[in-house]
């Protein structure tokens, strides 16, 4: 839009008197003062005035880029500090159309009269108003260069709705080329846009809403239509290739934000350099692209860090790792998480939405998000407990809650135990992290430990006989480990039914799966040995002695 202006401007505002303009263009407006302000308006209309004519006589990139520069120079002019930064063009652009407008259709006061650099100082002025309106010029303390005159915030906001008051004021100077800039503002279009299809639509398209001709509302409102098409075909035909998970499937992933992004852009500029929308539709469409490009960015952030979490995870260092392997995928959901969260809220403020304010927001919905979902946050915690402690890995063999099992898989929430007779357990996370978990793969060696009851009727002398050999024969076992003290047989106590006899051992093995097969032998050589010995493994019996009391009765007396 700021090339649309400054290719129509033409003549030069009647109601000022000439200003001569700037030989040096890189010497800045001159602010000083409000007389300053507007003599730099009305200075910089007449650059404005040659780049256009230049432009008209031979429309090359760079007398159109000249156009931009002169108009953007009027910048400084006005308080845009309220304005967002995608905003600010548009926002120029409909500024300066508006007051252009304005000031062919009110009188303006001769320049002597306008407060200038001197008497602001001896009047202590801070603002001034243009006699017969409300324009205001304030001076800002805090700009650069310090205590410069500017159109006011309200003037800016202002002066499309002044616009609409004057419209039916006759123009003060009748012989200018240009008496209405927001209309040529309003049906300029660019090289790009067919003007014999536009003249061939029904007079209905170019009556005017928000500020546009209905037909540029509709024109936009195709570009999107397309862009979001074409969006979502990529992204079908292509965008889902490669495996889910992996490398190449994150690769193929990316090409659709990247997508989202390119004809984001490239429609935009359509939209705003060809088509040419203004009023309230430029804002709307500004908004609208802007909203979209900040999304694609997040969703392509949130891609590029699942991508280098894989690929991680591919390297020589991670790959077969189970446990690294999932630590790594959850910090990097972790961080996109909060990358996502950074780029939307920056977003938002280049938007002009108040961070602050969604932050606020946001901070009320945690907590009764939080609320509802205290289990699901305490299991992910949880999650990260066990990734940082490490109590156990994908393999292991654990016992939890009296199950005893292999870790299947260690999840965001949940970890699964596939148990010893086949059947999957799933336990949260927050569970596991909050009790006590027995981790039999960790062990160096492995505890033989029963108690052997034998037959009451075993003598003395077998006793004697079978503690020394059961120590011998158990410790002859290569996998069983030798000292000074193990392995250690000893009659413990007189049960029930039998003699109690306690084999303690230690098998040189923290592999389940073996420990079992040398405990399968050494209870067939605690059998062995109970046989050789001549007694008997006892079984759970009772006794019942039937006898008679020889003690005297005593006498009763009658």
């Amino acid at each position: 839009m700021l090339l649309a202006v400054g290719l129509v401007m033409t003549a030069v505002l009647a109601t000022a008197p000439a200003v001569s303009a700037q030989e040096n263009p890189l010497e800045p407006l001159d602010t000083t003062s409000p007389r300053a302000t507007l003599s730099s308006f009305l200075d910089q209309t007449v650059e404005i005035e040659q780049a256009a004519l230049a432009a008209f006589e031979n429309p090359s990139d760079a007398t159109r880029q000249r156009a931009r520069e002169a108009l953007a120079a009027v910048e400084v002019l006005f308080d845009f500090s309220e304005v967002p930064d995608t905003a600010r063009n548009e926002r120029l652009t409909q500024s300066f159309v508006s007051l252009a407008d304005i000031l062919l259709r009110v009188p303006l006061p001769p320049l002597t009269n306008i407060p200038d650099e001197t008497e602001v100082e001896n009047e202590e002025l801070t603002f001034w108003v243009l006699p017969g309106t409300e324009i205001t010029l304030v001076r800002l303390e805090d700009s650069i260069p310090p205590g410069a005159w500017v159109f006011s915030q309200q003037t800016v906001e202002g002066l499309p709705g002044w616009r609409e008051q004057v419209d039916d004021q006759p123009v003060l100077s009748p012989d200018r080329e240009i008496t209405d800039w927001r209309s040529i503002d309003t049906d300029y279009t660019g090289r790009l846009v067919p003007s014999g299809l536009v003249d061939a639509l029904p007079d209905v398209f170019d009556d005017v809403v928000l500020g546009t001709p209905l037909w540029k509302i509709a024109a936009a409102a195709i570009v999107l239509v397309l862009v979001l098409v074409s969006v979502a075909l990529w992204h079908r035909l292509v965008g889902t290739r490669g495996e889910k998970g992996t490398v190449s499937g994150y690769l193929w992933a990316m090409t659709t934000p990247i997508v989202l992004l390119v004809l984001t852009g490239m429609g935009r500029t359509y939209v705003a350099d060809q088509v040419n929308v203004s009023g309230d539709v430029a804002q709307i469409v500004l908004f609208s692209s802007s909203s979209i490009t900040v999304i694609g960015v997040a969703w392509l952030g949130w891609i590029v860090i699942r991508l280098i979490a894989e690929w991680v995870v591919a390297t020589p260092v991670i790959a077969g790792e189970r446990y690294d392997e999932n630590l790594v995928r959850l910090s990097s959901r972790f961080v996109g998480v909060l990358a996502v969260a950074g780029i939307l809220f920056a977003g938002a403020d280049n938007l002009g939405i108040p961070a602050l304010g969604l932050l606020t927001g946001l901070g009320v919905g945690g907590v009764v998000a939080g609320l509802a979902a205290q289990s699901t946050v305490e299991n992910v915690l949880g999650g990260f407990t066990l990734f940082a402690d490490k109590p156990f890995r994908v393999g292991d063999l654990v016992e939890f809650g009296g199950v005893r099992g292999h870790v299947e898989a260690i999840g965001q929430r949940s970890t699964r135990i596939r148990k010893l007779d086949g059947t999957l357990f799933n336990v949260p996370n927050g569970d596991i992290a909050k009790s006590t978990v027995t981790n039999f793969t960790e062990r160096k060696e492995s505890l033989f430990l029963h108690t052997i009851g034998v037959r009451y009727e075993t003598t003395l002398e077998q006793l004697h006989a079978l503690v020394p050999m059961l120590r011998e024969r158990i410790g002859d076992h290569p996998k069983v480990l030798v000292d000074d003290q193990l392995p250690r047989v000893t009659v413990a106590e007189f049960g029930a039914s039998s003699i109690d006899v306690e084999v303690r051992a230690y098998v040189d093995t923290g592999s389940y799966h073996e420990f079992m097969l040398v405990q399968h032998d050494l209870l067939l050589i605690v059998s062995s040995v109970v046989d050789e010995v001549g007694t008997a493994i006892a079984f759970p019996s009772t006794t019942a002695y039937l006898t008679e009391d020889s003690r005297p009765r005593a006498s009763v007396d009658h």
